[in-house]
């Protein structure tokens, strides 16, 4: 029901049944829910029935360009709260207690006010229930000779405009992951994850597949991975920390709606090894089916600041099945006068092998890859003394080592 108020008073201009309960609304008469509705400024009220599966315990949540109250039986469970001013944005949830077989009936009503944005109101749940039958996966599982468990997120857990609660998966993705592998010891996760997740499963199960979120096609190439028909040759552009409470921005944040960024440079790779963090896997981590040697690092070994140099490194695929590694070189300043990173990451490059075929990869380092930011002179500065090279498959797995001196 639709109303050409603030208040869900007198008669509805217009009432339908919504096949969505996620809406956006342009300003357009061919975008509206129904004829006759002004645009800038109206309410509504949604209604609907939910029989539960399972005895469950959900989470329900709305997001609305205006304001937002919702009803379980009759009953308030909650209303939004502001979240983007500029956006007129207001958010809101709770944690519901559903048993099988009985019906409720939810009721979520809300305000449009004057704005010149579009309208978007979703209503949806998050997937929290932890009292499905774990049995059926496991016995299925145990009939068979591998077993593959997709885990992740659903659609609205990761988006733009809100911040997660946690690294955890939701719901009982943990445990279904342990259930199956307890029933099939050869037992695959594909994580479709944005975002790092803890795995305290990780020690006991033989392989993990981050897809990351692939598109439509995304089953097929999983497929084509798992399978052996392509040999998977990608990098974490992140660190993988095995909690939430090891990363660097943890300190500071939630702190309202002003973030105080306390970590400084130490973002990152920089912060965990620096700070020497156990990870559960590293920046620029990422293994395939073959296996690749790194020899004859060749580099000058005394520079000037103004100069730039020429690193070189011999990359073999020594494995028997073709692909592709992404080698990186970090620059590690051993004596500097103020605070900087363990090592920094100043140049990747991806070669193509064959099994047996061998690669010259070569990198050019310029003043930049040295230099600090002097918050005193506001310029870039090289400080005379020793860097160490390195290059590496990722972050803490440094292959070769060299150093460069700076008179």
């Amino acid at each position: 029901e639709y109303y050409n108020n603030t208040s869900l008073s007198g008669k509805p201009v217009g009432t339908c049944i919504e096949s969505v309960s996620d809406r956006w609304w342009m300003g357009q008469a061919e975008t509206s829910p129904v004829k006759g509705l002004c645009f800038e400024t109206f309410s509504g009220r949604w209604t609907t029935t939910l029989t539960s599966e399972f005895d469950d315990e959900s989470t329900f949540c709305i997001d609305v360009q205006g304001s937002g109250q919702m009803f379980l039986n009759g009953k308030l469970l909650f209303k939004t709260h502001p979240y983007h001013e500029i956006f007129d944005w207001g958010i809101g949830s709770a944690v519901v207690k559903l048993r099988k077989g009985v019906k409720y009936n939810f009721c979520f009503e809300f305000v449009k006010f004057h704005t010149n944005f579009p309208m978007h109101i979703k209503f949806y749940t998050k997937g929290t229930s932890k009292c499905e039958d774990l049995q059926i996966p496991a016995n299925l599982a145990a009939s068979c000779d591998a077993a593959i468990v997709f885990a992740g997120y659903e659609d609205n857990a990761e988006s733009e405009g809100a911040d997660k609660e946690n690294m955890k998966l939701p719901g009982n993705q943990d445990r279904l992951i342990e259930a199956v592998r307890n029933a099939n010891p050869n037992t695959v996760v594909v994580l479709n994850t944005g975002v790092p997740v803890e795995m305290p499963w990780l020690d006991r199960i033989p392989a993990v597949l981050q897809a990351y979120y692939p598109g439509q096609e995304g089953g097929n190439a999983i497929a084509d991975i798992l399978f052996g028909k392509v040999n998977p040759s990608g990098k974490l552009a992140s660190s993988y920390p095995k909690c939430l409470q090891d990363t660097p921005s943890y300190i500071n944040f939630p702190s309202g709606r002003e973030v105080r960024y306390g970590e400084g440079i130490f973002v990152g790779y920089r912060y965990y090894d620096t700070k020497n963090i156990q990870l559960l896997f590293p920046f620029g981590h990422g293994l395939s089916y073959t296996e690749f040697a790194y020899s004859k690092l060749q580099m000058p070994k005394k520079i000037r600041s103004d100069m730039n140099i020429t690193v070189k490194a011999t990359i073999q695929n020594v494995g028997k099945m073709a692909g592709q590694e992404v080698v990186q070189l970090y620059v590690a300043d051993t004596e500097s006068t103020v605070s900087r990173p363990e090592k920094e990451l100043k140049g990747f490059a991806k070669v193509d092998l064959k099994p047996g075929e061998s690669r010259v990869v070569e990198f050019t380092l310029d003043k930049r890859s040295f230099a600090f930011y002097d918050v005193v002179d506001h310029d870039w500065k090289v400080e005379p003394g020793k860097f160490d090279i390195l290059i590496g498959s990722s972050s803490r797995g440094i292959r070769l080592k060299g150093t460069i001196v700076l008179p």
